[in-house]
């Protein structure tokens, strides 16, 4: 509880360095069905959140009740930061998939080990591009973005869409929507979009 306390005092004085909106991704540690949640991310930073009756739970493809989440869960969120210092509102949650909670120090420390080398190997989302849609099709997306010129993007199958922060579909990629793309490099060495924001996230009402 030290660490947690710790940690999360850090989160509040840097939390207004960071954007406003951003993506975080990580372990859920505590699980508060009456409104919060802890996660450790990657880096091992721990996320402090607020989720309300507006915040959607996907899981496979479908909104979930916040009941069917629990501690243990691997989550990615996207939050709104706006508001108090050191405090966020979760807007969508995905649940990527699930482990033990009482799993030991050492099998954490060789699931951790695993997951670091996975993502070497077949990196996810680690560019970002923010521009104008200027060309979609139901397997590309063409960009113009101000500091790389124009860029093309294959769409996947698992690309996620987002609209006003809750879940979408490709149908929010019409020609001069505005929109802000995590992607990677495919095993071809092209790029593909992981995910694909559009719109803005509202604070709560």
């Amino acid at each position: 509880m030290l660490r947690l306390a710790v940690a999360l005092a850090g989160l509040a004085l840097s939390a207004q360095e960071g954007p406003p909106v951003a993506i975080v991704r990580g372990e859920l540690l505590q699980w508060d069905p009456a409104g919060s949640f802890h996660l450790s991310s990657r880096t091992r930073q721990v996320v402090g959140c607020r989720f309300d009756s507006d915040t959607y739970f996907v899981r496979d493809g479908k909104r979930i009740p916040p009941e069917e989440v629990q501690a243990g869960n691997i989550v990615e969120a996207i939050v709104d930061r706006r508001g108090e210092p050191g405090q966020c509102r979760a807007v969508t949650v995905y649940i990527l998939a699930s482990i033990r909670v009482d799993l030991t120090a050492e099998y954490r420390r060789a699931l951790n080990a695993q997951r670091h080398l996975l993502d070497h190997i077949f990196p996810r989302g680690r560019l970002t591009f923010a521009g104008i849609v200027l060309e979609s099709g139901p397997d590309h997306l063409v960009l113009k973005t101000r500091g790389d010129g124009k860029k093309t993007l294959r769409l996947r199958e698992d690309t996620r869409y987002t609209l006003d922060g809750a879940p979408a579909d490709a149908s929010i990629l019409e020609v001069h929507a505005r929109v802000f793309v995590r992607a990677g490099e495919g095993i071809d060495g092209k790029l593909e979009a992981y995910q694909v924001m559009r719109g803005q996230i509202l604070n709560p009402r």
